[in-house]
């Protein structure tokens, strides 16, 4: 749960940088907004990474020696403590990935039904326009589309068109996977919400800059947001044409002659980039704390006070499973072990009856200069069986 806080707390400060930004920003074009809120949720979904890294290091080492008679019956593993705000993430995560998944499997079955119509398709499951797919994508049609003239029919196609042609659907999943990790974030929630809604402006742009009539466009996304209610909520697994909440929005802006609505040039997309880069470096580092080495200047060696064995598992008994799982973890300001990781595996149950050992562990803190510090060791727990029968 410390490297997920991590995030939180480093992905606030791109979120803020991201509104800032753009509310600085709201007299450029939709495309450079849309940039700015992609660059954003690049630079969240590399905060795992930037957090999670370590150069390697010599630590101090903390070994035990877990052996069982090979004859005597394995008891079941020993249950640490319930990480209840782990759960609790799991549980949210869970059912924003969920509803994704099923809006995609709606959106897939819905699409390979559909009725081909050269430059989009038909289904008479959908009431708005839409579309989806990366190395595939598709234009979906409501079946009634067939009945509009071919003037509507082309400004809605050419719309979709803009939204594959920019990957508007790749990155609307990337942002709605990001927004899942950070669930219990609002302004996770908010940036997807402008994400899509910049996306949609800038395919309003294009579909005027290619000469279309803004008052009949205008009228064009009145009567498609007439039939939203008819839709299932797929809207997180496909790129859809019209939101109520935002038609007005829109509305005025495709009739504001005045608004900028050239596509973001590369040198623009480029700045984005390193900006966005350098800030995400920047805040990954604000959540690193000083974490220590035994044989640094002044760095005193945690002391063991509490062990747990890890119970050997009876599957890994079986197998004569033998050898060493290597942790690296960081022992805090109170004498926990935190951001425990498994740096050399054995075998799956032997390697989660370690992480739960070691996790129950106590130590009086490393110091420096006589302060408790956060001080990186590892922990080598061997795995031994005694009189193991010959193969």
């Amino acid at each position: 749960m410390t490297l997920l806080l991590d995030v939180a707390l480093a992905a606030t400060v791109l979120f803020a940088a991201g509104w800032l930004t753009a509310i600085g920003l709201r007299s450029a074009s939709a495309d450079v907004r849309r940039t700015i809120w992609r660059a954003v949720f690049a630079g969240v979904a590399a905060l795992p990474l930037l957090l999670a890294f370590d150069p390697p290091h010599a630590a101090a080492q903390f070994v035990a020696v877990v052996g069982v008679p090979s004859g005597v019956s394995g008891a079941s593993r020993a249950v640490a403590g319930v990480p209840w705000l782990l759960v609790v993430w799991a549980a949210g995560f869970a059912f924003v990935i969920g509803r994704l998944t099923v809006g995609l499997a709606m959106v897939r079955r819905w699409g390979r039904n559909a009725e081909s119509g050269g430059k989009a398709d038909f289904s008479g499951a959908i009431s708005i326009p839409m579309t989806w797919g990366v190395v595939r994508p598709q234009i979906l049609l409501p079946a009634e589309a067939r009945a509009w003239s071919d003037e509507a029919r082309d400004l809605i196609i050419r719309h979709e068109a803009a939204h594959v042609a920019s990957r508007d659907w790749a990155w609307q999943t990337i942002a709605r996977v990001v927004t899942a990790m950070l669930w219990f974030h609002p302004l996770a929630w908010l940036a997807d919400a402008r994400l899509r809604h910049e996306a949609e402006r800038a395919a309003d742009d294009a579909v005027l800059a290619g000469g279309a009539n803004p008052a009949d466009y205008a009228e064009e996304l009145v009567r498609v947001a007439r039939s939203i209610a008819q839709t299932p909520a797929v809207a997180i697994a496909a790129v859809g044409m019209v939101e109520s909440s935002s038609l007005e929005h829109r509305v005025r802006h495709v009739l504001d002659r005045s608004a900028g609505r050239g596509p973001a040039s590369w040198v623009v997309r480029a700045i984005v980039a390193v900006f966005v880069a350098a800030l995400s470096v920047s805040a990954a580092a604000l959540q690193d704390r000083p974490v220590y080495r035994v044989g640094d200047d002044g760095v005193t060696l945690p002391i063991v006070v509490t062990k747990v064995q890890p119970v050997y598992s009876q599957e890994a008994k079986d197998d004569h499973v033998e050898g060493e799982v290597l942790l690296d973890l960081v022992i805090n300001e109170s004498g926990e072990p935190t951001d425990i990781r498994v740096v050399k595996p054995l075998e799956p149950s032997l390697d989660r009856a370690s992480l739960d050992a070691a996790a129950q562990w106590r130590f009086v803190p490393g110091k420096k200069d006589g302060e408790a510090v956060r001080v990186k060791v590892t922990l080598n727990f061997h795995f031994e069986l005694r009189d193991r029968p010959p193969s």
